[in-house]
């Protein structure tokens, strides 16, 4: 048999010629069935580093993936290169899972994705002996550490079923781990001796830049219009996706909102608009972005203050995957501090408050003492408690966390998408507005003939994807019209979500003991103040480089300052325009070049007389030293 090689195997299916670093010496170390933990920064090829040895290896590769959007898009990139590759998870019926894992147990497949879920579900393990693995991949692995940002229990499960399949090698990959994470991973996920390939988070055509105390919607169309390009905005709530996307609309930029509550069809057509340059710039929560690979994007900008620094590294270095000029900008205001602290005391709430709150889901499911109901229940079932006043969606949501934490529940996703809505005003007041907006009847009147006059009382709940269909609407002037019927008061609208459903594994009698289980809730909030401390410290710098800053906190105690962010620069607050001609010097000396004559006669921006001066501004501001004319950034350790 003619074995490929990863080179044959790369310009097959992919087009490229060489790997990029190290990516070549990752796909050898699973080859020689090395347990392997490779960390690569967004952007940095992890896929490849276990797709290329399963089309190698014989048997099929089993992928766990955290998220369900992100798995189907891989699994639809490799059909598309005609690599057979199939998903099992909640969205698809058992008879369906049944199909794909026959289909996999007949060998028709390379790769197999699963969420970590599934792993434990008995469809699965009655099929796990019989299938012929030859490799683990376990994407986002970062999810397995108590330690790390994205703590998945489901994750923690992953090393049980290595039992049913003891010789297969594993590789874990992740994209932003520090060093107690990266220990983690090996000892959570028993990697067996692991090759570590670690390439460095330093992004060298990426700006970091902090702006404090700016009227932020001025600002952001400045930058728009001197920085060329297509952009993402982060923002924290599903409403500001829609408002600040309208808002940039109205003044003349291409825009379009995304959240995870959007239907796979909806967000898939916002996306391939964005990738193909026909929207420009996307508001999107943190849904957005996984997966996607864009490599032309010339600015991130956060509108707010992310809870840590992994989150915020992955997000802005979803810029500039091409290694051209970039800005990861982001707005800070002392309020985005207090806003945060104050997301994880809900999310971590005191034990007396947990109980509390749990006694009120118990009771009103009505699960007596000694017994847990049989069957899963959707979460849909707890909105009452929410309209009613009588607990918080935070709360909830908090609630439900630890439950899940504490192995009192599981939770799983499915694939409904609903949406909510209640009009807000008296008939009268509707005729009065439609009058005024006649644009908005069309869309009140298909609301009105599905929901009836029962929505001027209450939330009725209903399928966006359904009523679209139906009446051969257009999807994104109609939720236009919904969110513009919402921001002038006329309905309260709560878009789509994505639903889990519960199912209970533990009697109600055990919630009454505060055991060890709290212990595990106590140190995750300990270490969710830990990340915040340590964001919050970079989005206060003064003094210390922003790159400098964030590659120490994954580990990177050696890394040396950028010259380029807004501190190194001597400005909090850097203009786009202002401060081209120090950064072309700094790029011409990052380049190689060090004598002081050539780098001025090298400079394209400005006189010979204006680059002398930026290049002292530079030597003034520590940047840079000189030394019989040889011109050097200045180390600092």
């Amino acid at each position: 048999m003619n074995v490929r090689t990863p080179h044959q195997i790369l310009k097959q299916y992919w087009g490229y010629d060489t790997f990029r670093e190290p990516q070549y010496a990752i796909i050898e170390s699973v080859l020689k069935k090395q347990d392997t933990l490779a960390l690569l920064p967004t952007g940095g090829g992890k896929s490849l580093c276990f797709q290329i040895p399963g089309l190698i290896l014989e048997g099929v590769t089993l992928v766990v993936s955290p998220l369900i959007a992100l798995m189907q898009d891989q699994v639809e990139n490799l059909i598309k290169r005609r690599i057979p590759a199939t998903f099992v998870n909640s969205t698809l019926p058992q008879n369906e899972q049944r199909y794909r894992l026959e289909g996999v147990k007949r060998g028709f497949y390379k790769f197999l994705y699963l969420s970590p879920e599934r792993l434990q579900s008995y469809e699965f393990l009655s099929y796990l002996r019989e299938l012929s693995i030859a490799l683990l991949a376990v994407d986002e692995a970062h999810c397995i550490s108590q330690w790390g940002y994205n703590f998945r229990p489901d994750y923690l499960k992953i090393a049980e079923i290595k039992s049913y399949i003891p010789w297969v090698t594993t590789i874990a990959l992740t994209a932003s781990a520090t060093p107690i994470v990266q220990k983690d991973i090996c000892d959570k996920l028993q990697l067996h001796n692991p090759n570590i390939f670690k390439k460095s988070f330093f992004r060298a055509n990426i700006q970091y830049v902090v702006l404090y105390d700016e009227n932020q919607y001025d600002k952001i169309l400045e930058i728009l219009n001197k920085v060329q390009g297509a952009g993402l905005i982060y923002v924290r709530s599903r409403k500001k996706t829609f408002e600040l996307s309208n808002w940039l609309v109205k003044n003349g930029i291409s825009s379009e909102p995304y959240h995870g509550g959007l239907s796979p069809e909806i967000k898939n057509q916002i996306q391939q608009r964005w990738i193909n340059n026909q929207t420009r710039i996307i508001v999107c929560t943190n849904a957005f972005g996984m997966g996607i690979d864009k490599p032309d994007v010339r600015l991130v900008i956060h509108w707010e203050m992310p809870p840590d620094l992994e989150s915020y590294y992955q997000e802005a270095g979803r810029a500039g995957r091409d290694e051209k000029k970039s800005y990861a900008i982001l707005f800070f205001k002392p309020s985005d501090a207090h806003n945060q602290l104050q997301q994880i005391l809900n999310q971590y709430p005191d034990f007396e408050i947990f109980q509390k709150n749990a006694n009120l889901l118990y009771d009103y499911l009505k699960i007596p003492l000694y017994e847990k109901p049989n069957n899963p229940i959707p979460i849909s079932i707890f909105r009452n408690l929410i309209n009613n006043k009588l607990l918080s969606a935070n709360a909830l949501k908090a609630t439900l966390k630890i439950l899940e934490l504490a192995e009192f529940i599981s939770l799983e996703d499915t694939s409904e998408f609903y949406s909510q809505l209640k009009i807000v005003v008296s008939p009268d007041s509707l005729h009065e507005f439609l009058q005024k907006y006649p644009s908005c009847y069309d869309s009140v009147e298909v609301l009105l003939r599905e929901l009836g006059g029962e929505s001027f009382t209450t939330y009725l709940a209903f399928s966006v994807e359904d009523l679209i269909a139906k009446h051969e609407l257009n999807e994104k002037e109609f939720l236009q019209k919904l969110f513009f019927l919402h921001d002038h008061k006329i309905i309260d609208h709560i878009p789509p979500v994505h639903e889990p459903t519960i199912k209970f594994l533990k009697p109600r009698e055990l919630l009454y003991q505060e055991n060890s289980a709290w212990d595990k809730v106590t140190f995750l909030k300990e270490q969710a103040l830990i990340r915040f401390k340590a964001m919050l410290e970079y989005a206060e710098l003064k003094t210390n480089c922003r790159s400098q800053s964030i590659l120490k906190y994954f580990g990177e105690v050696e890394a040396q300052f950028c010259g380029k962010c807004d501190v190194c620069l001597g400005r909090h607050q850097v203009h786009m325009v202002s401060y081209t001609l120090e950064e072309e010097i700094l790029h011409i000396i990052q380049e190689g070049e060090s004598r002081y004559e050539k780098i001025l006669q090298k400079v394209k921006k400005g006189n010979p007389e204006e680059a002398k001066v930026a290049l002292r501004n530079l030597i003034d501001k520590n940047v840079l030293e000189i030394h019989q004319f040889e011109v050097k950034l200045k180390k600092r350790k």
